[in-house]
């Protein structure tokens, strides 16, 4: 399967090799995902800019994308569902207001929720729940 984190990861699915990338200094990944996912040798962890990522990336299609960052869901949001294989899932945080958030991120959340309803390469439903995730699908 091949994934992506605001710490991107990589591995294999039905049979392709897996795509090692790797961190950058400076760059950590959410130390949750590695303590659950990082004895899967399908998926392996990498910090990187995510705009970065999307100018470079060249690898297979992504199986799922997780977008912690803007890159990927404020803007850029074409470029990562370009990524993403048919059928694959597009997950989101951070969407519901909390005191911790940076000025303008509502407005933003706003935009990015109007922009949704216009594609027509994915279906995405918001949850109001905890930080407010959002879950999608690109068909």
């Amino acid at each position: 399967m091949s994934l992506t984190h605001h710490c991107a990861s990589a591995g294999a699915k039905h049979g392709r090799p897996r795509r090692r990338w790797r961190a950058r200094p400076g760059f950590k990944c959410a130390p949750r995902a590695p303590l659950h996912l990082g004895a899967d040798p399908r998926v392996v962890f990498e910090g990187a800019d995510a705009g970065r990522r999307l100018d470079t990336y060249s690898g297979p299609r992504l199986s799922l994308a997780y977008v912690d960052c803007r890159p990927g869901t404020f803007h850029r949001l074409a470029d990562l569902i370009e990524l993403l294989e048919p059928g694959g899932p597009y997950a989101v945080d951070d969407l519901l207001p909390q005191a911790i958030r940076p000025a303008g991120h509502q407005g933003r959340v706003g935009s990015f929720l109007a922009q949704l309803l216009e594609r027509a390469n994915l279906r995405f439903t918001p949850l109001r729940w905890t930080s407010g995730p959002g879950v999608g699908a690109r068909i």
